[in-house]
């Protein structure tokens, strides 16, 4: 009886393997490799991202539409642009009145069945091609990117072009390898955002400019103080890291003629860790800034920390955990890779104030508290900004005054090129112009009492201006965990 139930039970199996095989496309969702068509008249522009960055994406269509509404002309049909399916192709459709063709924005997700070289490589073999390419949210996510395009050479049309959201790397690879990021796609590509050079001079300046920012040395009888020290760290498998650390250390030079202390730098192998503790390269080098750093009342140092808000948090609660009054002498400053989001929005979950009482100076591309009724406090607006400027320069490029549709990137090149909205160099990196910085104050009492609240201020400057704040935002603060954590700490229930 067991064999025979044995016997039935392998033929059931065989037969279940051979149904699942026949239907297995009707079964199983197909993996991504089918690009969409191009309706005829129309044109398509691609992103580029990941499976997981729905956030993003929501982010980049509210920047579409609000870049179209600028323009009466302009009818956005955004009912595709998400889909239930997660192995759908969201889509957003723009047309213009009275006039023939769309343009067709569509998320092409790589994952690891299909990875961006292999949706250029379908997007090549489809004609038309699309007009550009969007993406590379972290300089190595554009490394890779401009890499793969720049591979491809057969194109059933020109070549796209590589529209570069927030990667800011000047240069990426290393020792021979290393190169300009913009070359990597020559005369293709264009960086909306500012460069790791822009973002080090404005934030370098900035810290100058705030005299209870301004690294100093010892005062001295003599005509000179003693040169402030600055203590850089840079982790080793972040190209972000590398490249933004030279440029901070480009600018500080710039700004004090060369007179500073470099007594050391940090080169972590790598920026992984846990939540709330240091790994060991950075707790060792955390230790030795606490014992380096000049600690009397007009001394300063400067601490460069290009990383994201992880490890910088990390390091951060390393030195405040054994020296919690080391932000009377230490600022730390930071490119992009810390967000208005990582120390407002979610700042009473990541950024405890009693934790990190450094000040803290980092850059944003936009302006992160341009609020209103659509873009609400407290989640930051630079990023929304960045991809509505972005789409307005590419409604311009796409259909100029002329009203006729370009349908080839070598003319939507010429276009960008030529459109006053943004300006590029010949790298095909944007000019400087409006940058903004963020500074987050914490509150140290007279008596050394960290207080549980941090003044966060945004300030601007126009190319050759000087420093202005913007608009007033709430304090930061940091809850207590419990009533009773309250009443030991002396604070109202």
């Amino acid at each position: 009886m067991r064999k025979r139930i044995l016997f039935l039970f392998l033929i059931l199996s065989a037969l279940g393997g051979v149904v699942v095989f026949a239907f297995r496309d009707r079964l199983v969702a197909r993996p991504a490799g089918r690009v969409l068509s191009v309706p005829d008249g129309d044109i398509e522009i691609a992103w580029f991202n990941t499976t997981t960055a729905y956030a993003a994406w929501e982010r980049f269509v509210i920047g579409i539409n609000r870049a179209a509404r600028a323009n009466s002309d302009l009818s956005i049909d955004d009912s595709r642009a998400f889909l239930e399916q997660t192995t759908g192709i969201p889509e957003v459709v723009i047309s213009w009145k009275n006039r023939p063709g769309k343009m067709r924005i569509r998320w092409y997700k790589q994952t690891s069945e299909m990875n961006s070289r292999q949706w250029i490589d379908a997007l090549a073999e489809r004609n038309p091609p699309p007009l550009a390419i969007i993406g590379g949210g972290s300089s190595d996510r554009a490394r890779d990117l401009a890499s793969d395009l720049n591979a491809r050479r057969q194109w059933r049309g020109p070549r796209p072009l590589f529209l570069i959201t927030t990667a800011t790397a000047n240069e990426v690879g290393e020792g021979s390898e290393r190169a300009k990021l913009t070359q990597i796609y020559p005369e293709r590509s264009f960086r909306f955002c500012f460069t790791n050079e822009q973002m080090a001079r404005a934030v370098v300046d900035f810290v100058w400019h705030k005299p209870e920012l301004r690294p100093s040395g010892a005062p001295s009888k003599q005509k000179n103080d003693d040169p402030p020290v600055i203590f850089p760290v840079e982790w080793k498998d972040d190209p972000y890291s590398i490249d933004l650390s030279e440029k901070f250390r480009q600018a500080v030079k710039t700004k004090t003629a060369g007179r500073f202390e470099q007594p050391f730098i940090s080169h972590p192998p790598y920026s992984v860790g846990l939540f709330d503790r240091a790994n060991r390269a950075e707790a060792e080098y955390a230790m030795y800034i606490l014992a380096e750093a000049p600690t009397l009342p007009s001394q300063r140092s400067l601490l460069i920390l290009p990383t994201s808000t992880a490890p910088a948090r990390r390091f951060l609660r390393a030195l405040t955990g054994e020296s919690p009054l080391i932000g009377r002498n230490l600022v730390a400053i930071n490119g992009d890779a810390i967000s208005i989001n990582d120390v407002y929005r979610d700042g009473a979950l990541l950024w405890n104030m009693r934790d990190l009482s450094i000040p803290l100076v980092f850059f944003a591309h936009q302006n992160p508290i341009d609020w209103d009724d659509q873009l609400r406090a407290p989640a930051g607006t630079d990023d929304v900004l960045l991809y509505t400027e972005l789409m307005r320069v590419v409604l311009a490029a796409v259909r100029p005054d002329d009203g006729d549709l370009v349908r080839d990137a070598d003319r939507l090149q010429r276009n960008i090129r030529s459109q006053t909205l943004i300006s590029f160099d010949e790298d095909g990196n944007r000019r400087e112009g409006s940058e903004y910085v963020v500074y987050l104050k914490p509150d140290i009492g007279e008596m050394g009492r960290i207080n549980p609240r941090a003044d966060l201020e945004v300030w601007t400057r126009t190319l050759g201006g000087d420093w202005k704040r913007v608009k007033e935002t709430q304090p930061l603060q940091a809850p207590y965990p419990s009533r009773k954590a309250r009443r030991l700490a002396g604070d109202p229930p």
